[in-house]
């Protein structure tokens, strides 16, 4: 019997920076209990779809971080909608996009900011880095 492991090329995911991930959502979101699950800020208003995507999204990780609940880190297509008010129709193309840069990855359907990418993610929010150029 080998005593190498399957351990042995498992990559752990990078844990989230609270303090960034704090940085970046606080001007844009606060989290609510259920229902609704997050309070927007008027800056989030000023942001474009996409931004609006991906502001829900690190929301949702920082929504795991705070229940410890490592499930929960991603969103169907439907609940990003109905959090963000963006139709369903003009969603799509957009998370498509965001998946294609890397940004937005989709598991079976549902979609969450890679930890590795979350610089990139914040950066994008926070208008550093235009569109189609992480």
């Amino acid at each position: 019997m080998s005593s190498e492991s399957l351990s042995e090329l498992y990559i752990p995911e990078m844990p989230v920076d609270e303090e960034k991930l704090i940085g970046a959502l606080k001007s844009y979101l606060r989290i609510v209990p259920e229902p609704n699950r997050f309070r927007f800020e008027e800056p989030y208003q000023q942001l474009n779809e996409e931004n609006q995507i991906l502001t829900i999204l690190l929301g949702q990780l920082a929504w795991r971080e705070l229940v410890n609940d490592s499930n929960s880190a991603s969103l169907t297509p439907m609940e990003v909608s109905k959090y963000s008010e963006i139709g369903l129709g003009r969603l799509y193309p957009k998370l498509r996009r965001l998946e294609q840069e890397g940004i937005v990855e989709n598991a079976q359907g549902r979609y969450y900011v890679n930890t590795d990418r979350l610089n990139e993610a914040i950066k994008r929010i926070q208008g550093k880095v235009p569109a189609g150029m992480v």
